[in-house]
């Protein structure tokens, strides 16, 4: 069947694959793994040195995005997977991104945890998903890394 020969009679309602609390709450605590790391481009509201940039203006930064195995299924039937983006930066000097190793920095926090000093020999270590309340919407929680 083409898009052409859909009618209103073969519409069928599509649940939405967002978690209820319930979900979150069901989770929350479970024990995984790490399965994948990887980078990818993101837009940031903060300068490289560290202020707020003006007039609601954004930059492109890079960010380690480490993803779990799967922890179970949502409503349709797709598997659900933690992420969690672990900001880089820029070295002034040379130009090549790494991660911030400053004690509060999320990626000095990971690698503390596994006694590790990159991303990759954190891929198949344990990790422990907890719900958390949205640092931008207080109201909104979301599963996220215990770190």
């Amino acid at each position: 069947m083409s898009e052409n020969e859909l009618s209103l009679d073969d519409l069928v309602p599509i649940e939405t694959g967002q978690m209820s609390e319930e979900d979150k709450d069901k989770y929350d605590g479970t024990k995984t793994k790490i399965a994948n790391i990887k980078i990818a481009l993101d837009e940031t509201k903060w300068g490289e040195d560290g202020k707020e940039l003006p007039n609601g203006e954004t930059r492109q930064v890079y960010v380690a995005i480490a993803e779990t195995e799967s922890l179970g299924s949502n409503s349709l039937g797709q598997p659900i997977i933690v992420k969690e983006k672990f900001p880089l930066k820029k070295h002034p000097v040379t130009g090549k991104w790494g991660p911030s190793l400053h004690e509060k920095s999320k990626a000095k926090k990971l690698f503390s945890k596994y006694k590790v000093n990159s991303f990759k020999e954190c891929i198949g270590q344990s990790i422990v998903i907890v719900k958390k309340a949205s640092p931008i919407h207080p109201d909104r929680t979301k599963l996220a890394f215990a770190l």
